[in-house]
């Protein structure tokens, strides 16, 4: 992310909190543990913008991509992961 412009910094921050967005919901949804996932989605909120404020700060173009794409990634994220480990391991 240091070296990268523009629309490749706002991209590969949006994957890093949508990884901790996506966890934080298949721990809740899937698993049931909502203290755990309170925990996750609060972080995964406050990197989203805290990488969002750090593009803005760094004047790129494109900063708002960071904090529109992290939420709609980390849906499909979780998504993803649970049609992926339903189809391994089997429904509940």
């Amino acid at each position: 992310m240091r070296r990268g412009r523009g629309d490749v910094r706002a991209a590969v921050g949006a994957v890093i909190a949508m990884v901790v967005l996506g966890e934080g919901l298949w721990l809740g949804l899937e698993l049931g543990y909502w203290t755990e996932a309170a925990v996750f989605l609060a972080a995964g909120a406050l990197l989203t913008a805290f990488l969002t404020l750090r593009l803005s700060r760094a004047r790129e173009p494109r900063f708002w991509l960071c904090a529109v794409l992290a939420p709609v990634c980390g849906v499909a994220f979780y998504v993803a992961e649970k049609l992926v480990l339903d189809s391994l391991i089997g429904a509940f």
